[in-house]
């Protein structure tokens, strides 16, 4: 049996660093946040959580997207976005808040799993075009600063 680990956390976080490298960003306060849900148990997964730092009006959610851009993967299982959607409502989501998806490849494709979750939550979600990490403060990048492969970064999706 696979274990999901999945959660809705509320935070207040105050920080002021640019969260996202991507014009496609919107550009109210990075203060406070309207929580973050996190899908997996793995390293990869609670680490890139640990360090994403809320963004105001915006649901943080965490999860490993598949390659092909068009699915997730959590604890090994792949999972829709109709299903993520799911469990993200049982989490505490409420439809129609904006989305930061944390989940490589998921911003790939014009109609791939970014596209599929922004129909479903009737809401913008902005997501990663390639692979991508969340640093922790360590070294040059600032912590909750976002670093996505092959210089593709972010795209909206409405």
């Amino acid at each position: 049996m696979t274990r999901t680990l999945h959660h809705f956390i509320s935070t207040t976080f105050d920080t002021t660093s640019n969260l996202f490298d991507d014009a496609a960003s919107l550009t109210d306060d990075a203060v406070g946040g309207a929580g973050k849900l996190v899908y997996g148990s793995d390293v990869r997964v609670t680490t890139n959580a640990a360090n994403v730092v809320p963004k105001k009006g915006w649901v943080d959610v965490v999860v490993h997207g598949t390659e092909d851009g068009k699915a997730f993967k959590i604890n090994g299982e792949i999972v829709t976005p109709q299903q993520l959607y799911n469990m993200m409502l049982k989490g505490g989501y409420q439809q129609g808040t904006r989305i930061r998806l944390n989940a490589c490849y998921s911003g790939s494709l014009e109609n791939g799993a970014a596209y599929q979750l922004s129909k479903l939550a009737n809401a913008p979600v902005v997501a990663p075009r390639s692979w991508l990490t969340i640093h922790s403060g360590e070294n040059l990048m600032r912590k909750g600063s976002f670093w996505v492969g092959d210089g593709l970064w972010w795209r909206t999706f409405r």
